[in-house]
């Protein structure tokens, strides 16, 4: 079993190929299994929209770096991404779902299915998500507690 404090580290480019790197990465934090699988999809939904979402809006080939730390394992999981971006212009308290639309306009069907949705799931599947701009530096914090 895993211990608190462990770390895994992952420094890449903003592209979208990076996004299955960062799917290895969590492969990687579960391999002790101490978690509970519902935790874990729900901690891994949130890391890959938060990821998807600095991809889809840093310069491309912008550093981006992903720490995940193992916290009072196996009760809590935490990452962070970190990056010297532009400042990303989030307002989390907002995020939510899109409406579903009218069912007959098969565009707008598809635009609220891909756009706007992706902070609202990631807030929605963890315990917390926290953005900040610190200097010139991005930070996401995510917390998922494991389920009773």
């Amino acid at each position: 079993m895993a211990t608190d404090g462990v770390e895994h580290v992952l420094r890449v480019n903003a592209r979208p190929e990076s996004l299955e790197q960062v799917h290895e990465l969590l492969a990687a934090l579960w391999a002790d299994d101490a978690m509970p699988t519902l935790d874990r999809m729900h901690f891994d939904t949130a890391v890959a929209e938060v990821a998807a979402n600095i991809v889809e809006h840093a310069t491309r080939g912008q550093d981006v770096t992903l720490v995940l730390r193992v916290s009072g394992w196996p009760d809590r999981v935490e990452a962070r991404f970190e990056d010297d971006g532009a400042e990303a212009h989030v307002d989390l308290a907002a995020a939510a779902m899109p409406g579903s639309g009218d069912p007959d306009d098969l565009d707008a069907v598809l635009a609220l299915a891909e756009d706007g949705r992706g902070l609202a799931l990631a807030r929605a599947a963890v315990d917390e998500l926290v953005y900040e701009r610190e200097g010139s530096t991005n930070r996401w914090f995510l917390v998922r507690r494991r389920s009773r």
